[in-house]
């Protein structure tokens, strides 16, 4: 849906699961730097304008990483005492995005302190509030498209 709309960010919100219920681990993702690498065409067989579907992310990986950080810097801020690491990752949901995109996981839902924070509707807007804050910081670094 994203690439077929031609989005200028795409950002998956994700609540995890952890076999530990005391994990309460939140992260931002973006695409592992190497993913396809194995059964990938050889670079200089490789037409950067018709990349497999799987390798669409390297096209926008650096805008990934400075939409993570933003990201990160604006969650820091807003949530006092929580930590939001930007992570690389294999995730297929990011592979094919044609655009800067991440994975924010906010949580662990068998986690009863994150379940409790998560149903909160302080909490969720003002985690709503700050993704909208990183994506004006965001758009206020990129280039206007040609589109």
């Amino acid at each position: 849906v994203a690439n077929n709309n031609q989005a200028n960010l795409f950002i998956s919100l994700h609540a995890g699961y952890s076999p530990d219920t005391l994990d309460s681990s939140s992260s931002v993702f973006i695409m592992k730097e190497d993913f396809g690498e194995s059964f990938a065409p050889a670079p200089a067989a490789r037409d950067t304008l018709f990349l497999p579907w799987y390798l669409g992310y390297r096209t926008n990986r650096q805008g990934s990483a400075q939409a993570a950080k933003i990201l990160q810097e604006e969650l820091s801020k807003a949530i006092p005492g929580s930590q939001f690491p930007v992570r690389t990752a294999p995730l297929a949901l990011l592979s094919s995005a044609t655009m800067p995109s991440l994975l924010l996981e906010i949580g662990n839902l068998n986690n009863p302190v994150n379940a409790q924070t998560l149903n909160d509707s302080e909490f969720q807007n003002r985690l709503v509030g700050t993704i909208v804050d990183a994506l004006q910081r965001f758009s206020q670094t990129q280039k206007p498209s040609a589109n």
